[in-house]
């Protein structure tokens, strides 16, 4: 993979992460989430582990996908 393809990957995922975190239902959930939270402390924390586990869905289904070779 040359550098033009990984820059275009990249720019491909960050526009399809901001369309997800900006989607309607994404933004209700998130609300709800840190309207329930005991101040700004804890509100970043669920906010840390909220990105913890996208993160880690992403990075398990990508390692799959990289040790199948697809």
């Amino acid at each position: 993979m040359d550098l033009s393809t990984l820059g275009l990957a990249l720019g491909l995922g960050f526009v399809l992460g901001l369309e997800h975190a900006l989607d309607a239902d994404h933004v209700v959930a998130v609300a709800a989430l840190s309207s329930r939270a005991d101040g700004r402390r804890h509100a970043m924390r669920l906010g840390a582990a909220w990105g913890l586990g996208h993160t880690v869905t992403l990075a398990a289904a990508g390692g799959i996908l990289l040790g199948l070779q697809l």
